[in-house]
Formats: structure tokens, C-alpha cells, sequence
């Protein structure tokens, strides 16, 4: 109810920023709730106002949550076509963190399609992304990623010690 109050007055105001991000809350509530379709319309509404604004990030972060709800709707080939252009402009503006997320991302889809192979190459790529800017929550997703698309591929030993890195991370210790 406050969103949707905020989001009247931004727009009675003609404050596009302020809309877009009212609209990218709405959608994170509703697919919190569960609410993929209604979380999708918001994002969707949201979009061209980051693009006509020349907002890259919101831009970038939007089509990744445009990405994650065609994923859990089951359109996994929508899926990866927002994370690919979510990763194209996170590269192009040098933001490593979420180029490895988008990798992840990536790798994650090509998983749930059954592409393990595919994944792996996409989780092998982010890693040393990940690592490299101290996104330690990234590199630990995608440790526990690559250590279960290992384990899918019958790497048994390999996916033992990914799946361990992440502990090893959490209490301070390293690799």
C-alpha cells in the first residue's frame, strides 16, 4: 500500500527515478509473495523508464529481475536473454560483482536446463571474477553452484571441495 502511495505521487510529480524504483519494489514485494506474473508487469513497467532515463544500472539490475522471474516461471530461454543483457551492460560499465552474478545467473538457467556442462563454464568463469572484487557471498553462491553442477556431472571428489570452500569462506579461513 505505501509502494503503490509512493508510486501516485512520484508519477502525479513526474519524477521518473523515483517511479522506476517504486515499480522495482513492487516487483521484488510481489515476487517475494509469489506473485512471478504480477512482479513481472511491474519490472516490465520499470524498464523503459531506466532506458529513456539512460539509467544503466537500473537498467542492468532490472533486466536480472526480469531474468530470475522468467526462470522461475519456467521460460528459462527468456530467462537467459535478459541475463545476457543484463551481463553486456554490466561489463560494459566495468562492474565486475554483478558480471559474475550474471555468470552465475547464466550457469544457473543452463543448469536447470540440464546444460551442465554449459553451467560449469559459466560457474568456472565467475569464480575468478568473484574472488577478484571480494564479493565473498557471490563467490560463495557460486562455489556451492559449480560444486553441485560437478557432483550432476559425476565429479564427486571435485563438487566435495567446492561444497566445502563456501564453510571455509563463512568462518574467515580461505580457500
Amino acid at each position: 500500500d505505501y509502494f503503490q502511495q509512493a508510486l501516485s505521487l512520484y508519477r502525479a510529480l513526474g519524477n521518473k527515478p523515483g517511479e522506476s524504483i517504486i515499480l522495482n519494489n513492487l516487483g521484488k514485494v510481489h515476487s517475494d509473495l509469489g506473485d512471478k506474473q504480477v512482479a513481472l508487469d511491474y519490472y516490465k513497467q520499470a524498464l523503459p523508464i531506466e532506458r529513456a532515463s539512460g539509467n544503466k544500472v537500473g537498467e542492468a539490475q532490472t533486466m536480472n529481475y526480469i531474468g530470475r522471474v522468467y526462470s522461475h516461471l519456467g521460460d528459462k530461454k527468456t530467462a537467459l536473454q535478459y541475463f545476457d543483457q543484463a551481463l553486456a551492460d554490466y561489463r560494459a560499465m566495468g562492474d565486475k560483482a554483478d558480471e559474475a552474478l550474471m555468470l552465475n545467473n547464466l550457469g544457473d538457467t543452463y543448469g536447470q536446463m540440464g546444460k551442465t556442462s554449459t553451467a560449469i563454464a559459466y560457474f568456472t568463469r565467475a569464480l575468478p571474477i568473484a574472488r577478484a572484487t571480494g564479493a565473498r557471498e557471490f563467490e560463495s553462491m557460486i562455489l556451492e553452484n559449480l560444486g553441485a553442477a560437478l557432483s550432476d556431472e559425476g565429479h564427486k571428489q571435485q563438487a566435495l571441495e567446492d561444497f566445502n570452500r563456501p564453510l571455509a569462506i563463512e568462518r574467515g579461513s580461505g580457500d
